[in-house]
């Protein structure tokens, strides 16, 4: 397949070819809330994330948003 010289670009050194997709990456700020939970040795959290702002470089293809998102998690301290 060969890249698209519109949203790719092509860099050689000797034998290695890396190819960059251009129009990639952007930020995102986002609000949280979480909780932990401490049972003798054990800790488990709960966390959860809303997007308040964010700007991706999306195009004509596709938008792209995030969304909501949890995350839990469980720690055995030593």
């Amino acid at each position: 397949m060969i890249p698209d010289t519109k949203t790719t670009r092509t860099v050689s050194f000797g034998a290695w070819t890396h190819v960059a997709i251009l129009r990639t990456g952007g930020s995102a700020t986002l609000a949280s809330a979480g909780l932990d939970v401490y049972v003798g040795r054990f800790t488990w959290g709960v966390n959860f994330q809303r997007p308040v702002s964010q700007t991706y470089n999306s195009d004509d293809q596709a938008e792209i948003k995030g969304g909501d998102r949890w995350t839990t998690s469980l720690t055995f301290n030593f």
